[in-house]
This record gives structure tokens, sequence and C-alpha cells, in this order.
């Protein structure tokens, strides 16, 4: 079968097309015909060889796909560590689901990484089940990417009042289509000012991270303002100051969501 295939780790240029072995389905696992994958910022660390856990080239790129079940032709998107960018797959089925109708194979290849990230990340806050009827007020950094598109809309699901840091005016405009109510330009603006002025600086419910963590403190700094719980959508670079799971301020700490 036909692959993209990690040669050495390096930047695009390490990437190649080659013919792999054909995989197995293997014990507990199922084949998938792959008809598209999802490309996300873990693939970019992963080619560099600095997403933790890679093992050493070659292997077969890519996280996140959409193809079809080779026993029953079912429409499945799928995750997986690596391997993804390849003609079949072997998944494992937990981590399989079902392709809503209408959706073409792009969508669903799209939709695993920064769906399933973002809902967790409200699920670990326990916005999910507020026995209140105070609307949970959030702060996402790196609004505009994949992870915090689909934190806004998922937020706007559950009725949150967002605020959202990116680079640009042109991209908060559009995630504002999206439902975003609050955007703030950091090139421009510093958010940690903007929060500490906010009539709402002591209610805030989440703050949650889309990016590698390089500057941790400013994070934290938004937290200890806010008395929000901390998550983040990518593991941070290896930082022995830093612990797995979502906690209030006193202890901030990063979500593993990869």
């Amino acid at each position: 079968m036909k692959a993209i295939v990690i040669g050495r780790f390096g930047g695009p240029e390490v990437l190649e097309i080659r013919e792999m072995p054909e995989p197995g389905p293997g014990t507990g696992r199922e084949l998938v015909q792959v008809e598209a994958g999802g490309l996300n910022f873990a693939d970019v660390m992963t080619a560099r060889g600095g997403y933790p856990g890679t093992p050493k080239p070659p292997l077969i790129a890519g996280r996140e796909f959409c193809g079809k079940r080779a026993r029953g032709g079912q429409r499945v998107m799928g995750y997986a560590k690596w391997a993804a960018f390849a003609q079949h797959i072997s998944a494992r089925p937990e981590l399989l689901w079902p392709v809503p109708n209408g959706w073409s194979a792009e969508d669903g290849a799209a939709f695993p990484v920064n769906y399933f990230t973002a809902y967790f990340a409200y699920w670990k806050a326990g916005l999910l089940s507020r026995a209140d009827s105070i609307a949970p007020r959030v702060l996402i950094h790196a609004v505009a990417g994949g992870v915090g598109t689909a934190a806004v809309q998922i937020g706007t699901l559950l009725g949150a009042e967002m605020y959202g840091t990116s680079s640009s005016d042109e991209k908060l405009a559009r995630v504002k289509e999206l439902g975003l109510q609050h955007g703030i330009n950091y090139k421009r603006q510093d958010y940690e000012g903007r929060l500490k002025i906010s009539p709402m600086a002591k209610a805030w419910t989440l703050s949650l991270r889309c990016w590698e963590a390089s500057t941790p403190t400013r994070a934290f700094v938004a937290c200890e303002i806010s008395g929000a719980s901390s998550c983040t959508a990518a593991r941070p670079a290896r930082n022995p100051n830093l612990t797995r799971g979502c906690s209030t301020p006193k202890a901030p700490a990063f979500t593993d969501c990869g």
C-alpha cells in the first residue's frame, strides 16, 4: 500500500510517499480503508521528533482519519498515535466512531482530534453537567486554531461566555461568527491586563490552552487571576514542573490530551 512516511526527523521535506506492507487487523483491532486524513500540529511535532512517545523513523505519519471498515463497509472516523496517512490502518475499535450522515471523508477526518480534545476539557472542568444556571466563563487561548474553534462551538452549545486570544483581528472576527463573545488580540493587548480589569475576573471557570506549552507562566497567571481550572489541548514541552490533570490555581497543571 502507499503511505506517507517520516523517513527521518525534520520539516516537511522528510515526508515521503512509500510502498509499505499492508497491515493485518491484529488481535483486538479492525482494518480500515482510509479515505482521508486530518493534519494537526501534533503531526508537525511528530515529524520533528518532538512529540512524546514517537518511535524512531521510519514510521507512517498521521493520527486521525476517515474511511470504511474492511469488514462490513461502515464509514468510520478514527484516531491513532501514528500510521493514519496510509491506504489502510489497523485501528483500535474503541477509537473508531460512525461518521454522521451527510459528512464527507474530509469532515470525518478533521473531527476527532479537535472536537474530542475540546470536549474533554469541558468535561474535565465539570461544565457538561452543571447544576446551577450561571453561565460558565471560559478563556480559550489560540482560539482561531482547530481545538480553539471546536471549543467555541461546544461552548456556544453549553451557553458559556467565552474570551479568546489570537494574533490578529481577522482571525478573531471569523471565530466570533462561530459564537465567541470577547476577542483579545494578544499582539496589541496584554490578555492578563484585560482579565484583571474584567468585572468578571473572579468568576472564571476554565482556561483552555491550545498549543505547546512554551510560556506556561503567563497561562498560570491568567488562571490565578480568574480562579479557573487549567487544561491544555496538547501535551506540553518536556518540563519536570508540569503535571497531568486539571487543578485549581493553587496547583496549576496541564491535561495531556494527546
